[in-house]
């Protein structure tokens, strides 16, 4: 297509062509839809409405419960080869259980993450219940060796499960 366009020679940079007033006319039209485009379809879009965190249902609680239960069945924390493999077996366990109605969605992590946090599939780590002096107890993954040799007048012994969540009691 071949637009009409005028020369301007006398310009300091050298010859410049200028667009008619037609060709200004498209581009400004083009623009003002593209943007009223933009507009229309962010104002369309319904709300991202928040879903209610987890825990906050009735039957949350039992839902993740049951949801890691099956989890410990299904995975093989033991005979994991590496721990990102046992975690991808956690995830999917979880997601198959929000696709069944078993949780929400708002709780698939509140399945996944503490089962992360776990000896499982790493060889030679155990978890590692620490207690400061002030009585506060937190669970780490470590190999027992590390455990045991922890300074700062924390007392740490290993975990009696491979999980955090259930080893310390926290």
């Amino acid at each position: 297509m071949n637009h009409p366009q005028r020369t301007r020679t006398n310009h300091p940079h050298g010859t410049i062509r200028i667009f008619d007033s037609r060709m200004n006319e498209v581009v400004r039209n083009l623009v003002v839809g593209l943007v009223a485009f933009g507009l229309l379809s962010l104002s369309s879009r319904p709300a991202l409405a928040s879903a209610p965190k987890c825990f906050s249902q009735p039957n949350d609680e039992q839902g993740v419960t049951d949801t890691q239960a099956a989890a410990m069945k299904q995975c093989d924390c033991a005979g994991s080869a590496t721990h990102f493999g046992y975690v991808t077996c956690v995830r999917q366990v979880a997601e198959m259980a929000v696709t069944a109605g078993t949780i929400r969605k708002a709780c698939q992590k509140n399945v996944v993450r503490p089962m992360a946090e776990s000896a499982c599939g790493s060889k030679g780590k155990a978890t590692c219940c620490e207690t400061t002096p002030q009585g506060r107890t937190s669970c780490a993954v470590l190999n027992e060796a590390a455990c045991r040799s922890r300074k700062g007048g924390i007392v740490a012994a290993p975990g009696s499960e491979p999980w955090c969540f259930l080893a310390c009691g926290s």
